[in-house]
């Protein structure tokens, strides 16, 4: 009998921005939330285009009342899932820590996943003058002293990374990934870092200081969905039933913690609409991060809706291109609104769609290809 050759995978658009990963994958539902994230910070940049009646009483007036509150959530989504996914990694028992390729490599992913693409958008600023971008503004970008506009996330990103060894290196060097010693120090570090935000005034918003609580929890997430992962049973429905429980529940606060049409009676009501004062406070925020950190690791132990809405094809493609979402839109945002001569609900959609379509382009283009480029990681050989 002739052997016949297995037929070539085929070429496909789910191929060229999923790769090997598949929705039954664990990391497919964090590229949903990371989709989530980018575009609570797009609609927020993008408010002030509904401006016709209707427009308000439907969308804008919630995102004019408290847009801050949607698009610094979104922020710190990104925040708490780079801590978490990076914090993951190097408590892997494969990984080695003392080791010196270790670092270089951390380093090496962590540059060439931001820079290229960042360098790109920043020329893009410099060629057109509409953006009234110059080149000493290029160079202090690329250098990290300065950041108009939305690149501030990039300056106060980069500056964790160099703060996160340290962190990493006293959970799985000194503490031995120990559960109980590692949730104390970082239990400790989030109260001592949020009562240095509470007792001093960071002026400066390139400072890494006021946003570490939101990184730590991201790192304590990781903590506690490993040792989660170590004793957690898929088949006993107990577990399942108060993992599904806790999901629910903290979605359900996420959804009221905002200004929206379910819990606008209850902020009406509890702070006379007091929203601008009330997203000043940090530790709004921090409350909030605890909230999306729980449904964060409770979802993973669940096949829930949850689940499965985050784990939604273009949830997760959005997901997928969201660094590119995220530096692009504000440049389309601008563009389109002085270019575009349509009602504001349609300069409202327009942004996301051209935005993302520039996205997945770019992603091809610069991220995907930059992403291969690693160093042979310095693995603990198995006895």
């Amino acid at each position: 009998m002739i052997e016949q050759e297995a037929p070539k995978p085929r070429f496909s658009l789910q191929s060229l921005f999923f790769g090997a990963r598949t929705s039954k994958s664990w990391m497919a539902s964090l590229d949903g939330l990371r989709g989530i994230a980018v575009l609570l910070v797009v609609a927020t940049h993008s408010k002030r285009l509904l401006g016709l009646p209707w427009e308000q009483m439907f969308l804008g007036h919630y995102f004019q009342a408290a847009g801050t509150i949607y698009g610094r959530t979104g922020v710190y989504i990104f925040f708490i899932l780079s801590s978490f996914l990076l914090t993951s990694h190097m408590m892997r028992e494969t990984i080695e820590l003392k080791s010196a390729k270790t670092w270089i490599n951390y380093a090496l992913k962590r540059f060439i996943r931001i820079y290229p693409l960042y360098l790109f958008v920043l020329v893009v600023y410099l060629i057109f003058p509409g953006f009234k971008f110059e080149l000493k503004d290029l160079i202090s970008h690329v250098l990290l002293q300065e950041a108009f506009n939305h690149f501030w996330t990039i300056v106060v990103e980069f500056k964790y990374y160099l703060f996160f060894p340290f962190v990493v290196g006293i959970i799985v060097l000194l503490f031995k990934r120990d559960f109980k010693a590692s949730t104390l120090f970082l239990l400790s570090a989030i109260i001592v870092t949020e009562g240095a935000n509470v007792a001093v005034d960071f002026t400066s918003r390139l400072s890494v200081l006021p946003h570490i609580p939101i990184f730590l929890l991201g790192s304590l997430a990781a903590v506690v969905n490993a040792k989660l992962t170590a004793v957690f049973d898929p088949e006993n429905p107990k577990q399942r039933r108060w993992m599904s429980i806790l999901a629910n529940t903290s979605f359900v606060l996420i959804v009221f913690n905002f200004p929206n049409l379910v819990s606008r009676p209850l902020w009406d009501t509890v702070f006379q609409a007091n929203y601008v004062r009330l997203s000043a406070n940090h530790g709004f925020y921090t409350y909030q991060a605890i909230l999306i950190c729980v449904l964060l690791v409770t979802h993973l132990h669940t096949d829930g809706w949850i689940k499965k809405v985050l784990e939604n094809v273009a949830l997760r493609f959005v997901g997928i291109v969201s660094f590119g979402v995220y530096l692009w839109h504000i440049a389309v945002l601008g563009y389109l609104e002085s270019k575009l001569n349509a009602p504001g609900y349609i300069q409202f959609a327009s942004v996301f769609v051209v935005t993302i379509l520039l996205s997945a382009i770019t992603y091809l283009l610069f991220e995907k290809p930059f992403m291969r480029i690693k160093l042979r990681p310095q693995m603990i050989k198995s006895s």
